[in-house]
């Protein structure tokens, strides 16, 4: 089994697209899968939140990390201190920082090593144990959750739904993303 499996959904951004791919290539540790999602006309982040849970047989990671085409990792150790941290510590989730350029790093320290907040947290945010992922992905699209707001809280209302189970979270105080640009699903 793959260690982890990060999923990116790329749609019309080819420069971005191969940033993001050197970036996931560079990782020191090689226990990893790059899954990738294609996106279609219309379909925006609505659309890419949709697919990320109708194509989870494809993702053979014991954990999953999502790294959208318009973003990239910036720790060439990210998969190597993951790993080393899911060995210590055997976490359902691991919550890490990104940058998120104009909206700044996320979560911010005000929020760091609370229950994850709207607003302040995103897909670059966390990492979760496959099971947990699978047995949460329809809260991507979820349209009765509370913070549904037609296609920009899916990554949130995921990982509050899954920290409602109780979960053994690790906060690993590490920026390990990037955006590039935020492009809210526009094509470069």
């Amino acid at each position: 089994m793959t260690f982890l499996t990060i999923v990116t959904g790329t749609y019309r951004r080819p420069k971005m697209l191969a940033k993001c791919i050197e970036s996931v290539e560079a990782q020191t540790d090689p226990d990893w899968e790059h899954i990738f999602l294609d996106g279609e006309e219309g379909g925006g982040i609505h659309g890419f939140h949709t697919r990320l849970g109708k194509y989870q047989d494809r993702y053979s990671g014991e954990y999953i990390y999502v790294l959208p085409d318009d973003d990239m990792l910036i720790d060439p150790e990210f998969v190597a201190g993951l790993k080393a941290i899911c060995e210590a510590h055997n976490p359902d989730v691991v919550m890490v920082k990104a940058d998120k350029l104009e909206l700044g790093i996320m979560p911010s320290d005000v929020c760091w090593e609370l229950l994850p907040i709207y607003g302040q947290i995103d897909l670059l945010n966390y990492v979760v144990r496959a099971p947990l992922w699978k047995a949460f992905s329809s809260s991507f699209t979820k349209k009765d959750h509370p913070y549904y707001d037609g296609a920009w809280a899916g990554d949130f209302s995921f990982i509050r739904d899954v920290f409602q189970c109780n979960v053994q979270a690790v906060w690993w105080n590490r920026l390990v993303a990037a955006s590039q640009r935020i492009s809210r699903g526009a094509p470069e």
